[in-house]
């Protein structure tokens, strides 16, 4: 049966003649089709018209699936476009189509090597092996695979056979570096590279690839010299590539030689005078590097003065404003952009940056009205629809919030930051699955960079995941090695669980890399401590304090660790030493009350938290002391009094907000303590323990249809947490909900984990009578009666009780 499109026959006079008409004008064939997309395709590409000419090479394989030609320049215009998952499809389809092609084997491996599809990599490389066994580059593909297995031997054998049969071979040679490399031979690996290239001359001298590892090397070796040399050859070799450039500028700022880095940064921009980037690059270094503000604006105004495309200086200067705080001049200017409307592309930038200023000083209804302004004439726009949903978020306006970030991913699906949004938003309005989701494809979609990941890792920490948290960390950590701020949470999660050996590994990895101010020691200490290995604890803590002596972590850890040592005179004496060189120490007279106190020497505790605020009345270390020993002596008055006047002091400091919500609760003053954390929350949205400890308040203390469905609404984001209080709170919820069964079943595991928690027991056993289970809930109020609980809950048990018949 023959469909005809296109095709129009005034007469036809049999099936015979339609056929031979066919076969003659062939005008609807799908392989004529075909060949005429294709050749079409070819021509756009021809002319550089990519966008274009893949369309016209899809419609093509659509057609006719093994038009190999347009398979390659498919391939070829992805891989220009960095498409790499596009490319890694259109080799597939190459290699199925053609399996001979070993040059389509080669790039596909390594791109399947490059996404971490060792084993599809290693079958690629084998069957090119068994294809052109004296193929060089496929013998070095599969020394770098072996190597990603971690099988020496292999790579070994692999690499060499690929140098007998190409002594110049780049890519075998890196992976035999590599190898000593990974087994701490840096210095070998470099005797390696530099003893090839100078028997093999230039080919290897002007390898890219080469030159970068050996810059590497000669960073772990600590020859600068030669890393300098090494850096200036690529800038030489590669003038119309910035990027080296910029790796040569880097170096510098590391080793603060900062005019040579200033004057490579005004080369770079000299030999780009159309690129505005290169010059905000001299800004932004002058800014932040020179520390010459001054020095910066005047560049600015120096390039807005010289005319020409002046948009993107206008539009730093007003960010130097609001970094230094004139709003004012700052607004003006935008304001001014706006006006001018020299484009509408300035115009929608201007006010996007303009609502970016109102929201961070939470003015949320101007930054509203300027992105509504902006998504009027492109309501594509996704930097708005962003700054819409984050607004939307700030007023937990949850639904909207996600509705924007979903229409924005339809335009940039692979940007990590809206997909963190997005999971932000989903964790927020409860839906927690969503949020997992979102938050691994945004690492995904990073290619792990430290930190998207480490958003995700803080989300598993605070859903009580830390096994999965360990996981992503150890997954960042080997994408991202040598990255301090990984590795020091990869050792607090395995503190956290206890894995001191684990954590003592880590400690030595950062203290081979650098110990960045005693952060190695101090991981080392807390590791010993949980070993009970104090005095080996004392020493680390004493040169972790040795390191940064003005930071409160390490003075804190040694004392602890004096005191868990049972040596309390030396926490005493060492504290007195403090004091003596720093009598303002705000830290160690904290301490000192803390020891004082837990000797029975209340007054002399009171003396040295009253000497801690005199001394540092804007650090809040002193009023949290004074606080919690005012509230230990149920002085709730005096306590709140505390806090106020810290919060006077430091109004945007949570830790006292919730302090103060803390010793509102317990005085009974309820309604204060609400509109408290109602204050934090709107802060600090995403605020679990906040969200938790407002919901219980709603939830015991009001009764009104709002203030419940609030209550449910904060106790939906507390889902799928393993915090034992959470579950319980999330279980009272469900109660109130009429949801028994749920209710039952999240405080049975929240009192299995809280036995101690009269008011849990409460919970357990007002859900056990809601589903008829009188001999439970009798057993759950007597336990809660047996722990003492205060008079109001008491009250509470006893009544509920009655109901059990007991």
């Amino acid at each position: 049966m023959f469909k005809l499109f296109g095709c129009s026959f005034t007469t036809i006079r049999s099936a015979l003649l339609v056929l031979t008409v066919l076969q003659v004008a062939g005008c609807g064939s799908p392989a004529d089709r075909a060949q005429s997309y294709y050749e079409h395709g070819m021509k756009l590409l021809l002319e550089h018209d990519n966008a274009k000419a893949a369309i016209e090479l899809r419609n093509a394989v659509r057609l006719k699936k093994d038009l190999i030609g347009a398979w390659k320049a498919l391939a070829e215009i992805d891989e220009t476009s960095r498409n790499w998952p596009g490319v890694v499809t259109d080799l597939r389809t190459i290699v199925e189509l053609t399996p001979d092609d070993v040059a389509a084997r080669l790039k596909l491996g390594k791109l399947l090597l490059l996404a971490g599809s060792s084993d599809e990599a290693l079958r690629l490389a084998n069957a090119g092996i068994e294809l052109d066994n004296h193929n060089a580059d496929v013998h070095a593909l599969k020394a770098a695979i072996s190597f990603k297995l971690g099988d020496h031997a292999e790579t070994v054998r692999e690499a060499q056979t690929a140098l007998e049969l190409d002594p110049n071979n780049a890519d075998a040679l890196m992976v035999l570096a590599v190898d000593r490399l990974a087994r701490g031979d840096a210095k070998g690996a470099l005797s390696l590279l530099e003893g090839t290239s100078v028997a093999n001359g230039k080919n290897l001298e002007n390898n890219i690839g080469l030159q970068l590892l050996k810059i590497k090397l000669f960073e772990q070796t600590g020859d600068f010299k030669s890393l300098e040399n090494a850096l200036k050859k690529l800038v030489e070799l590669n003038p119309q590539e910035p990027g080296y450039r910029k790796l040569l500028i880097n170096f510098y700022v590391e080793q603060r030689r900062i005019d040579d880095a200033e004057k490579e940064m005004r080369a770079l921009a000299a030999a780009n005078p159309k690129n505005s980037e290169a010059a905000l690059d001299i800004v932004r270094f002058l800014y932040t590097i020179k520390k010459a503000p001054a020095a910066a604006r005047q560049e600015l105004n120096a390039r807005i003065s010289a005319g020409g495309e002046v948009f993107p200086y206008q539009m730093a200067l007003a960010d130097m404003d609001f970094a230094e705080g004139n709003l004012t001049d700052g607004r003006q200017l935008l304001e001014n952009l706006i006006s001018a409307g020299s484009s509408p592309e300035h115009v929608r930038t201007a006010r996007i940056a303009l609502a970016q200023m109102y929201l961070s000083k939470r003015n949320f209804d101007p930054a509203e009205t300027l992105t509504t302004d902006v998504l009027r004439d492109d309501s594509h726009n996704v930097a708005a629809l962003k700054l819409r949903a984050s607004i939307h978020l700030e007023r937990a306006q949850l639904d909207p919030a996600i509705a924007d970030l979903l229409d924005a991913l339809n335009y940039q699906p692979r940007s990590s930051e809206l997909m963190s949004l997005l999971a932000t938003a989903y964790e927020r309005n409860g839906l927690i699955e969503l949020a997992d989701k979102q938050f691994a494809d945004a690492v995904r979609a990073s290619d792990f960079e430290v930190g998207v990941g480490l958003e995700y890792v803080a989300f598993l920490q605070r859903r009580g995941g830390i096994s999965r948290a360990e996981d992503i960390l150890v997954g960042l950590n080997t994408r991202r090695p040598n990255k301090i701020e990984v590795l020091s949470t990869l050792a607090q999660v395995r503190l956290a669980r206890q894995n001191w050996i684990g954590a003592q590994e880590i400690a030595e990895s950062i203290r081979q890399i650098g110990n960045n101010g005693g952060t190695a020691d101090q991981i080392l200490g807390a590791a010993l401590i949980g070993r009970n290995k104090y005095d080996e604890a004392i020493t680390a803590f004493q040169n972790a304090y040795n390191a940064t002596p003005a930071a409160a972590q390490p003075l804190d850890s040694l004392v602890g660790a004096f005191l868990k040592a049972n040596k309390k005179d030396q926490a005493i004496i060492f504290l007195k030493s403090v004091l003596a060189k720093n009598p303002d120490s705000a830290n160690a007279l904290v301490l000192q009350g803390s020891i004082q106190l837990t000797s029975g020497a209340a007054d002399q505790a009171l003396k040295s938290f009253l000497a801690a605020v005199k001394a540092q009345p804007k650090d809040t270390i002193g009023y949290q002391a004074l606080a919690d020993l005012y509230l230990n002596q149920k002085n709730y008055d005096e306590a709140i009094k505390v806090v106020r006047t810290g919060i006077q002091q430091q109004p945007d400091m949570m830790a006292l907000h919730m302090i103060l919500a803390n010793a509102l609760e317990r005085k009974g003053d309820y309604e204060t303590a609400i509109s408290e954390y109602e204050f934090i929350l709107d802060k600090q949205p995403g605020n679990l323990i906040v969200a938790n400890n407002l919901a219980s308040l709603l939830l015991d203390r009001r009764t009104d249809k709002a203030s419940l469905k609030k209550a449910q609404s904060l106790a939906a984001i507390l889902r799928k947490s393993q915090v034992p209080q959470f579950k319980d709170t999330l279980g009272w919820a469900s109660y109130h909900q009429g949801d028994y069964r749920t209710a039952v079943s999240l405080s049975e595991e929240a009192a299995a984990a809280l036995p101690d928690q009269a008011v849990i027991h409460y919970h357990l056993g007002m859900g056990y009578i809601s589903i008829s289970e009188f001999g439970k809930a009798s057993e759950q109020f007597r336990k809660a009666l047996d722990l003492r609980p205060n008079n109001e809950l008491a009250e509470q048990i006893r009544s509920a009780q009655k109901k059990t018949g007991s």
